[in-house]
């Protein structure tokens, strides 16, 4: 197969990776050792097989995927919340044997790598080598032949599950999009076509976006708007060096894991803290993917129901310090995504619930201090992020552990 590289570019140096994960150890080297304010994000990312069949391993190997692949930032929390899905809708309950986790581990390995291979194909086109990783660790568990075919058919079908949702939640639905022009209102750059105009439509998993009530941006020519603009004018011309460091860190952008990927680090990163089990580490990190799929359907919903302008498009003073994304100002993609996680992972690390916190308002914070946002754009996202993550908690509460039949929503 030939060997397919993909360049990212950015405020940092390029990152190389290789498309194909048999064939060779490739590093991205990015910020290195750099650390969030909080020290949970550091992280040199590589495509290569997965050092063992853990949740957390798989999860590594997505999000070099998500990279490769180039997803944007709404179609990444898709990937994210049914490939988490699949892995815990397949896993059983943990803790009973140390067979009884092998089995479990071995059927939402089998799921994720079912529901990754259609998204991923250029990247997963030899599907016996990652059975045989499965197999083979399974085997070193003590798992025998019959076991691991079980476990297999068990992945299977809740894989087989989760595909069906997703060919039928709209997401790859093409759409010829014209958008309002006049004073205030968002115009795509150099006449490209704006970044999934209908994602607002997609059918979310967990809550029913239709209950959530829009807030509209305030008019151009109030005073809220131009203290809003004011204020982003005056923090991207002069970030001090912590600021700008925080610009850089939360960046997120075209050719990055995104902001899912972002916060499914610091997930994974709380759970090895923690030394949560398998299970445990799966439910937080599926509960904060989903609600950051929901949140992020909210939010373009949004954005392209108000087509608001960014701030360099209101003021000519305002240069970014980031490439400006290529969808609608309001509300903050960022802000929504992080609230969204920040709220489910406080609710499962109630020790680091502060921290967490910090780190989702540093996130959002950094697209004001960026020039990309107002804080009126940062407010309503975490305003939607906190919503759906608000209603996911209480799935969780009511329904427990995760199930295909009970998850989704009809």
């Amino acid at each position: 197969m030939p060997d397919r590289r993909s360049f990212l570019l950015g405020f940092g140096p390029w990152f190389a990776l290789c498309a194909n994960p048999l064939a060779q150890r490739v590093p991205i080297r990015g910020r290195a050792a750099v650390t969030d304010l909080h020290g949970l994000s550091d992280e040199n990312t590589y495509v290569s097989d997965p050092p063992d069949c853990g949740p957390l391993a798989w999860n590594h190997f997505v999000r070099t995927l998500i990279v490769a692949r180039g997803c944007d930032p709404p179609y990444a929390s898709r990937l994210f919340g049914y490939l988490a899905l699949a892995q815990a809708c397949a896993a059983t309950d943990d803790g009973r044997s140390d067979v009884e986790d092998a089995i479990a581990r071995a059927a939402s390995s089998t799921a994720l790598l079912r529901v990754a291979r259609p998204n991923f194909r250029q990247f997963l086109e030899d599907e016996g080598h990652y059975d045989g990783l499965i197999a083979r660790e399974a085997r070193e568990k003590g798992l025998s032949r019959m076991q691991v075919e079980d476990a297999r058919r068990t992945g299977g079908r809740a894989a087989e599950r989760i595909l069906e949702r997703m060919a039928l939640d709209r997401a790859d639905e093409a759409h010829d999009t014209s958008w309002p022009k006049g004073v205030g209102l968002w115009r795509s750059d150099e006449n490209r076509p704006p970044v999934r105009p209908m994602w607002g439509e997609v059918r979310a998993a967990l809550v029913n976006t239709r209950e959530f009530e829009l807030h509209p941006p305030p008019e151009v020519r109030d005073e809220a708007f131009r203290t809003a603009i004011e204020e982003v004018a005056v923090r991207s011309a002069r970030p001090t060096e912590e600021e700008r460091n925080r610009v850089f860190l939360w960046a997120d952008a075209a050719g990055t894991s995104t902001p899912a990927g972002h916060w499914n680090r610091i997930a994974c990163r709380l759970a090895e803290k923690y030394q949560r089990s398998d299970r445990s580490a799966l439910d937080a990190l599926t509960l904060a993917s989903l609600a950051m799929f929901d949140a992020g359907i909210l939010c373009w919903r949004t954005k392209y129901a108000y087509w608001f302008a960014r701030p360099h498009d209101m003021n000519s003073s305002i240069h970014p310090l980031l490439k400006v994304p290529n969808f609608p100002s309001y509300p903050s993609g960022h802000s929504a995504f992080s609230s969204a996680a920040a709220t489910v992972l406080g609710h499962f690390y109630p020790e680091e619930d502060k921290s967490i916190v910090g780190m989702a308002t540093d996130a959002s914070e950094s697209r004001i201090i960026a020039g990309l946002h107002y804080r009126f754009d940062c407010e309503e996202g975490v305003r939607i992020g906190r919503w759906v993550a608000k209603r996911a908690i209480a799935l969780w509460q009511d329904r427990g552990r995760f199930g295909v039949d009970s998850w989704l929503r009809s």
